[in-house]
């Protein structure tokens, strides 16, 4: 089985320079090559569901179910049936207002991310609080928050304060330099890998490959855990494998070593 992240590890820019997603034809030729002999292959991301059925599934599809929202949910894409869904404590439903009087200068905006629905806030709009909360109204259960800072140096020291406070019950993953989350403490890649392999007990192989901080815990949970070799250094270092950059066809350059 292999659960591959997508931003910066199967994906990359396209050559337009617009906002949609590329992936190389030796990537995808690979990956259908590898469900064609039995493998099992899906996507684990942080992103919702429809984003994959829009800009990823042109390109390729999974043959079993995703990991989507960073671990906070498992996706049927065959059923479009969500099978397993890990939400936010509510106590912690008010971390954008703390972020807001804190932090307000360091941070440029807030997803607020349901299970149907996600919502954007800037920090520099009139009546943010009044707004925020209109939107925490409209469920009881959320996904999970996903701050974009100024800067990479700002956005460490948010995530430090975050840590501080709330290690004991969030999961606080930057998924880019820029991109801090707020998930729930067991909403992680791993966790979800550990059960969609459980869900196939002929797996006898878990691989998993990412980038970035959110991508570490399926690196470790995995039986072989890749970094590309662009990933961030803690991700290079948690690796039992190191391949080659997303720009360089790192999913196909795997599979052709398995």
């Amino acid at each position: 089985m292999i659960c591959t992240d997508l931003d910066g590890t199967l994906t990359e820019p396209p050559e337009d320079g617009s906002d949609n997603v590329h992936i190389s034809n030796e990537n995808c030729e690979a990956i259908e090559k590898f469900k064609a002999g039995g493998g099992l292959f899906t996507f684990s991301t942080g992103r919702r569901p429809f984003y994959i059925r829009e800009k990823i599934f042109p390109f390729v599809t999974p043959n079993i179910p995703m990991i989507t929202v960073n671990g906070a949910s498992i996706y049927d894409h065959v059923n479009d049936k969500i099978l397993k869904s890990v939400f936010l404590p509510r106590s912690v439903l008010g971390i954008p207002l703390e972020a807001f009087e804190k932090f307000r200068n360091s941070l440029e905006e807030v997803y607020i991310i349901a299970e149907t629905e996600e919502f954007c806030l800037q920090f520099s709009e009139e009546n943010f609080e009044e707004k925020f909360r209109k939107i925490i109204s409209l469920h009881e259960d959320w996904y999970k928050f996903v701050f974009r800072g100024t800067d990479e140096e700002s956005t460490l020291t948010f995530q430090k304060s975050l840590k501080g406070k709330y290690s004991h019950c969030c999961y606080l993953p930057r998924s880019w330099q820029t991109g801090q989350e707020v998930l729930a403490l067991t909403a992680t890649k791993g966790e979800r890998a550990l059960e969609l392999k459980k869900m196939f007990p002929a797996v006898h192989t878990l691989i998993c490959v990412g980038d970035h901080e959110n991508d570490i815990p399926m690196i470790e949970k995995a039986d072989k855990g890749y970094a590309v070799s662009n990933a961030i250094p803690s991700v290079l270092e948690k690796a039992d494998f190191i391949t080659v950059a997303n720009t360089e066809a790192a999913i196909a350059k795997i599979i052709s070593e398995i």
